[in-house]
């Protein structure tokens, strides 16, 4: 598992020259197309059957997508339960890491933020060749404009695309997870004159984000709550969890590997990645 994650991330970020590779939780801020690297944790739907996946495998796997008879979704949500059990654990992985409870060791760090998050339909024109060479041809570009609920600051205003993921079985757990590697860049253009992203139609128009991150070392979790109305009603929200690597320093560990460095780490960072999401994987409960 980790050598089909490890090979998958150098081909798709160490070998990348178009793009930068930015640390955990860094958003583009006019300094060009930037990489992330996130996992999420959600289900892979059977989309003739409707629901989740059955295969007849005990461990984990990776879904080859390629030629395969299964036509398949992935839905990166929980329920509300759900959310709260995985806030309680992450909290008390924030305890428990603390000084005084864990002498010498490096301890997670917290943030909570409350953001409101508007699309607008952008032209592929408008945008860079990197990002229009890796559209998904089915989908129109979106600039995502975040602000800060509680000041009205504009933080970020954001085009991303996927560039490849990687989808994995999980039957030992409630969740399956998904490896995904994306370009964002920053949209310096006035978003005054764009149509806002018709709802109706899928993820679009405004929603209202609560959000909870925890870093630790190169890696961030993020653990969401998203309101899709204003004012929200019950139904009305979704639930996310996703972790994020750093892509600057996979690239620094792949570099290390690719000239031979016998001291890189580059596994290593991968297997601390992957070992993350298989402990939130089975923290989740059905």
């Amino acid at each position: 598992m980790t050598k089909v994650v490890c090979d998958f991330l150098f081909q798709h970020v160490v070998l990348r020259n178009d793009a930068i590779a930015a640390p955990a939780g860094t958003a583009a801020a006019g300094q060009g197309p930037i990489i992330e690297v996130e996992a999420k944790l959600g289900q892979i739907i059977d989309m003739d059957r409707g629901d989740r996946l059955q295969l007849p495998v005990l461990t984990e796997t990776i879904i080859n997508k390629e030629g395969t008879r299964f036509r398949t979704a992935f839905e990166s949500s929980m329920s509300l339960a759900q959310h709260r059990a995985m806030n309680n654990f992450l909290n008390e992985a924030v305890k428990s890491s603390m000084p005084h409870a864990a002498p010498g060791r490096i301890p997670l760090s917290y943030a909570h933020k409350k953001e409101r998050d508007t699309f607008y339909e952008v032209t592929p024109s408008e945008l860079p060749p990197v990002i229009r060479q890796n559209l998904n041809p089915r989908h129109k570009p979106k600039v995502r404009v975040t602000v800060d609920q509680r000041t009205g600051e504009v933080l970020a205003k954001i085009v991303k695309c996927r560039i490849a993921d990687l989808d994995i079985y999980s039957p030992s757990t409630t969740v399956d997870w998904r490896v995904s590697v994306n370009l964002e860049i920053n949209y310096d253009g006035d978003v005054s004159h764009l149509p806002v992203v018709d709802a109706s139609r899928g993820r679009g128009g405004e929603r209202n984000k609560d959000r909870m991150s925890y870093r630790h070392l190169a890696y961030q979790i993020d653990l969401t709550q998203v309101a899709k109305s204003e004012p929200p009603t019950k139904g009305d929200f979704e639930h996310e969890l996703e972790i994020e690597v750093s892509a600057a320093e996979i690239r620094r560990q792949g570099q290390l590997a690719m000239a031979g460095d016998p001291k890189n780490q580059y596994e290593d960072l991968i297997k601390g990645f992957v070992d993350n999401v298989r402990v939130l994987a089975r923290a989740v409960p059905k």
